[in-house]
Protein backbone atom coordinates (compact mmCIF):
# COMPACT_ATOMS: atom_id res chain seq x y z
CA UNK A 1 0.00 0.00 0.00
CA UNK A 2 1.09 3.84 -0.91
CA UNK A 3 1.85 5.86 2.13
CA UNK A 4 -1.83 7.45 1.34
CA UNK A 5 -3.64 4.47 1.97
CA UNK A 6 -1.71 3.78 5.00
CA UNK A 7 -2.50 7.34 6.21
CA UNK A 8 -5.85 7.08 5.61
CA UNK A 9 -6.65 3.62 7.38
CA UNK A 10 -4.74 4.61 10.29
CA UNK A 11 -7.18 7.35 10.70
CA UNK A 12 -9.91 4.60 10.92
CA UNK A 13 -8.02 2.95 13.18
CA UNK A 14 -7.18 5.72 15.15
CA UNK A 15 -10.56 6.42 15.64
CA UNK A 16 -11.93 2.93 16.20
CA UNK A 17 -9.33 3.35 19.26
CA UNK A 18 -10.83 6.04 20.26
CA UNK A 19 -14.58 5.04 20.04
CA UNK A 20 -14.61 1.82 20.91
CA UNK A 21 -13.76 1.93 24.33
CA UNK A 22 -16.98 4.69 24.71
CA UNK A 23 -18.90 1.87 23.34
CA UNK A 24 -18.22 -0.76 26.15
CA UNK A 25 -16.17 -2.74 23.59
CA UNK A 26 -12.34 -3.38 23.83
CA UNK A 27 -9.95 -2.62 20.89
CA UNK A 28 -7.61 -5.64 20.61
CA UNK A 29 -10.78 -7.82 20.31
CA UNK A 30 -13.49 -5.90 18.47
CA UNK A 31 -11.28 -3.45 15.93
CA UNK A 32 -9.78 -6.01 13.69
CA UNK A 33 -13.55 -6.98 13.23
CA UNK A 34 -14.45 -3.93 11.61
CA UNK A 35 -10.86 -3.83 9.57
CA UNK A 36 -11.98 -7.37 8.22
CA UNK A 37 -15.26 -5.93 7.28
CA UNK A 38 -14.08 -3.41 5.65
CA UNK A 39 -11.40 -4.75 4.07
CA UNK A 40 -13.81 -7.45 2.46
CA UNK A 41 -15.39 -4.44 0.99
CA UNK A 42 -12.99 -3.56 -1.07
CA UNK A 43 -12.49 -6.34 -2.51
CA UNK A 44 -15.84 -5.88 -4.18
CA UNK A 45 -16.42 -9.63 -5.02
CA UNK A 46 -20.05 -9.31 -3.34
CA UNK A 47 -19.23 -11.00 -0.28
CA UNK A 48 -21.61 -8.87 2.14
CA UNK A 49 -22.12 -5.05 3.18
CA UNK A 50 -20.36 -3.07 4.75
CA UNK A 51 -20.85 -2.91 8.81
CA UNK A 52 -23.83 -5.30 7.86
CA UNK A 53 -26.62 -6.17 10.74
CA UNK A 54 -24.70 -8.76 11.77
CA UNK A 55 -21.78 -7.81 12.49
CA UNK A 56 -23.41 -4.45 14.71
CA UNK A 57 -25.41 -7.14 16.31
CA UNK A 58 -22.67 -8.80 17.29
CA UNK A 59 -20.78 -5.06 18.59
CA UNK A 60 -23.96 -4.30 20.49
CA UNK A 61 -24.89 -7.91 22.54
CA UNK A 62 -20.45 -7.60 23.13
CA UNK A 63 -21.16 -4.13 25.06
CA UNK A 64 -20.62 -4.13 28.38
CA UNK A 65 -22.49 -0.85 28.62
CA UNK A 66 -25.96 0.33 27.80
CA UNK A 67 -25.34 2.29 24.79
CA UNK A 68 -28.68 3.93 22.68
CA UNK A 69 -29.80 3.07 18.96
CA UNK A 70 -28.67 6.16 18.32
CA UNK A 71 -25.25 6.23 19.15
CA UNK A 72 -24.53 2.89 17.56
CA UNK A 73 -26.15 4.24 14.31
CA UNK A 74 -24.27 7.47 14.30
CA UNK A 75 -20.60 5.20 14.73
CA UNK A 76 -21.64 2.78 11.89
CA UNK A 77 -22.35 6.46 9.81
CA UNK A 78 -18.82 7.53 11.52
CA UNK A 79 -17.49 4.41 10.30
CA UNK A 80 -18.68 4.19 6.99
CA UNK A 81 -17.55 8.01 5.83
CA UNK A 82 -14.10 7.52 7.09
CA UNK A 83 -13.59 4.74 5.00
CA UNK A 84 -15.59 6.03 2.17
CA UNK A 85 -13.17 8.62 2.40
CA UNK A 86 -10.40 5.86 1.74
CA UNK A 87 -11.73 5.17 -1.19
CA UNK A 88 -12.05 7.90 -2.96
CA UNK A 89 -8.54 9.12 -2.35
CA UNK A 90 -7.58 5.58 -3.46
CA UNK A 91 -9.34 6.65 -7.09
CA UNK A 92 -8.03 10.10 -6.96
CA UNK A 93 -4.43 8.33 -7.01
CA UNK A 94 -5.19 5.55 -9.35
CA UNK A 95 -6.38 8.61 -12.02
CA UNK A 96 -3.59 10.47 -11.17
CA UNK A 97 -1.47 7.59 -11.95
CA UNK A 98 -3.83 7.41 -15.33
CA UNK A 99 -3.28 10.69 -16.13
CA UNK A 100 0.21 11.12 -15.67
CA UNK A 101 0.57 7.72 -18.18
CA UNK A 102 -1.25 9.18 -20.20
CA UNK A 103 0.57 12.76 -20.25
CA UNK A 104 4.26 10.78 -20.62
CA UNK A 105 2.45 8.39 -23.47
CA UNK A 106 1.52 11.75 -25.34
CA UNK A 107 5.02 13.82 -25.19
CA UNK A 108 6.95 10.27 -26.52
CA UNK A 109 4.16 10.56 -29.29
CA UNK A 110 4.75 14.47 -29.48
CA UNK A 111 8.93 13.13 -29.30
CA UNK A 112 8.78 10.85 -32.03
CA UNK A 113 6.42 13.39 -34.45
CA UNK A 114 8.99 16.18 -34.22
CA UNK A 115 11.72 13.68 -34.80
CA UNK A 116 10.03 13.33 -38.27
CA UNK A 117 9.92 16.09 -39.14
CA UNK A 118 13.24 16.98 -38.46
CA UNK A 119 14.23 14.38 -40.66
CA UNK A 120 11.93 15.78 -43.43
CA UNK A 121 13.42 18.77 -43.30
CA UNK A 122 16.87 17.85 -43.43
CA UNK A 123 15.81 15.99 -46.52
CA UNK A 124 14.47 18.87 -48.07
CA UNK A 125 17.62 20.82 -46.77
CA UNK A 126 20.12 18.56 -48.86
CA UNK A 127 17.52 18.31 -51.91
CA UNK A 128 17.94 22.51 -51.67
CA UNK A 129 21.68 22.59 -51.61
CA UNK A 130 21.73 19.89 -54.59
CA UNK A 131 19.83 22.23 -56.40
CA UNK A 132 22.04 25.12 -55.45
CA UNK A 133 25.28 23.31 -56.38
CA UNK A 134 23.56 22.45 -59.60
CA UNK A 135 22.80 25.80 -60.66
CA UNK A 136 26.17 26.93 -59.65
CA UNK A 137 27.54 24.56 -62.14
CA UNK A 138 29.85 26.02 -64.97
CA UNK A 139 27.62 27.44 -67.73
CA UNK A 140 29.63 25.23 -70.10
CA UNK A 141 28.84 21.98 -68.15
CA UNK A 142 24.98 22.96 -67.46
CA UNK A 143 25.18 23.41 -71.46
CA UNK A 144 26.60 19.84 -72.01
CA UNK A 145 23.78 18.48 -68.99
CA UNK A 146 20.95 20.45 -69.84
CA UNK A 147 20.61 20.22 -73.81
CA UNK A 148 22.97 16.98 -74.84
CA UNK A 149 21.88 14.51 -72.53
CA UNK A 150 22.53 11.08 -74.79
CA UNK A 151 20.63 7.80 -74.56
CA UNK A 152 22.40 4.64 -73.88
CA UNK A 153 21.75 3.38 -76.71
CA UNK A 154 23.60 5.33 -79.25
CA UNK A 155 27.25 4.53 -79.75
CA UNK A 156 30.40 6.76 -80.84
CA UNK A 157 33.12 6.06 -82.54
CA UNK A 158 36.67 7.35 -81.64
CA UNK A 159 36.29 10.76 -83.19
CA UNK A 160 32.99 11.22 -81.35
CA UNK A 161 30.90 10.40 -84.03
CA UNK A 162 27.56 8.70 -84.09
CA UNK A 163 27.95 5.26 -85.44
CA UNK A 164 24.96 4.89 -87.65
CA UNK A 165 22.30 2.52 -86.93
CA UNK A 166 22.88 3.10 -83.26
CA UNK A 167 20.30 5.70 -82.13
CA UNK A 168 18.69 8.16 -84.53
CA UNK A 169 20.19 9.63 -87.60
CA UNK A 170 22.97 11.58 -88.36
CA UNK A 171 21.28 14.36 -89.36
CA UNK A 172 19.58 15.46 -86.26
CA UNK A 173 22.02 13.74 -83.67
CA UNK A 174 24.45 16.29 -82.08
CA UNK A 175 27.81 14.73 -81.77
CA UNK A 176 29.91 14.91 -78.93
CA UNK A 177 32.16 17.31 -80.45
CA UNK A 178 29.35 19.21 -81.72
CA UNK A 179 28.40 19.68 -78.30
CA UNK A 180 31.91 20.68 -76.58
CA UNK A 181 32.38 23.37 -79.65
CA UNK A 182 28.73 25.02 -79.07
CA UNK A 183 29.64 25.01 -75.53
CA UNK A 184 32.78 26.44 -75.89
CA UNK A 185 31.75 28.83 -78.26
CA UNK A 186 28.57 30.65 -76.17
CA UNK A 187 31.17 30.77 -73.27
CA UNK A 188 33.41 32.41 -75.18
CA UNK A 189 30.82 35.19 -76.30
CA UNK A 190 30.09 35.71 -72.31
CA UNK A 191 33.89 36.71 -72.00
CA UNK A 192 34.13 39.14 -75.36
CA UNK A 193 31.19 40.36 -74.15
CA UNK A 194 32.24 40.92 -70.41
CA UNK A 195 35.51 42.35 -72.79
CA UNK A 196 33.40 44.94 -74.44
CA UNK A 197 31.93 46.18 -71.50
CA UNK A 198 34.88 46.73 -69.69
CA UNK A 199 36.47 48.57 -72.98
CA UNK A 200 33.31 50.70 -73.57
CA UNK A 201 33.66 51.63 -70.11
CA UNK A 202 37.79 52.19 -70.37
CA UNK A 203 36.53 54.84 -73.10
CA UNK A 204 34.66 56.57 -71.12
CA UNK A 205 36.88 57.54 -68.52
CA UNK A 206 39.95 58.33 -71.10
CA UNK A 207 37.55 60.62 -72.89
CA UNK A 208 35.64 62.30 -69.60
CA UNK A 209 39.74 62.76 -68.33
CA UNK A 210 40.73 64.63 -71.58
CA UNK A 211 37.79 66.67 -71.37
CA UNK A 212 39.02 67.42 -68.04
CA UNK A 213 42.30 68.04 -69.04
CA UNK A 214 41.12 70.25 -71.48
CA UNK A 215 38.74 72.35 -69.63
CA UNK A 216 41.74 73.20 -66.93
CA UNK A 217 43.80 73.95 -69.62
CA UNK A 218 41.21 76.82 -71.20
CA UNK A 219 40.92 78.13 -67.46
CA UNK A 220 44.81 78.39 -67.29
CA UNK A 221 44.50 80.71 -70.56
CA UNK A 222 41.79 82.38 -69.64
CA UNK A 223 44.07 83.45 -66.18
CA UNK A 224 46.73 84.46 -67.68
CA UNK A 225 45.06 86.77 -70.22
CA UNK A 226 43.32 88.86 -67.73
CA UNK A 227 46.84 89.21 -65.99
CA UNK A 228 48.30 90.75 -68.74
CA UNK A 229 45.63 93.25 -69.45
CA UNK A 230 45.73 94.13 -65.49
CA UNK A 231 49.53 95.23 -65.81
Amino acid sequence: PTHHETTTMKEIELYLQETLPTLGLDVETYSPYILGSLQDGDDGDGGGELLDDDLMELLKGSSEKEVEDVVWDDFRQEVLKRHQAYIDNCNKQKEDERRQFQEKKAQRLQEEIELAQKSVHEKLQVKDEEEEEKEELDPAKRYLMERYAYDNSELYDNDGNLIAGSGGTEENVVTNKEAAAQAALEQSKNIRSKNTQSKKDAQVVTKNAKAEKIRMKEERRKRATKGERKR
